[in-house]
């Protein structure tokens, strides 16, 4: 079943990740600057919090869709596989 705010959630966890690794926004103290560089981390950070939100709700319509789902056709929820991280090194027992 493809759901249209699956391409909303997609655009907006690649854009939250994008914005959160360029500029600490929302780790500087914005208080603290002047100008237009204020100005600047003011906008940054409320872009961030505007992106987690729509990713906050389309993960919530998307949970609302799958329960919506699971009552028409009576099945349960599948458990979701989950990956672990392969360590790059060895542990060594003495």
């Amino acid at each position: 079943m493809h759901h249209p705010i699956s391409k909303e959630f997609c655009f907006a966890s690649i854009a939250v990740i994008g914005l959160a690794t360029v500029g600490d926004a929302l780790a500087q103290n914005c208080d603290s600057m002047s100008g237009p560089k204020r100005t600047d981390c003011f906008i940054g950070r409320a872009r961030i919090l505007g992106l987690e939100s729509d990713v906050a709700a389309g993960t919530a319509q998307l949970r609302a869709d799958e329960a919506r789902l699971r009552a028409a056709t009576g099945t349960t929820a599948q458990s979701r596989l989950r990956r672990t991280a392969k360590s790059k090194y060895k542990v060594q027992a003495k």
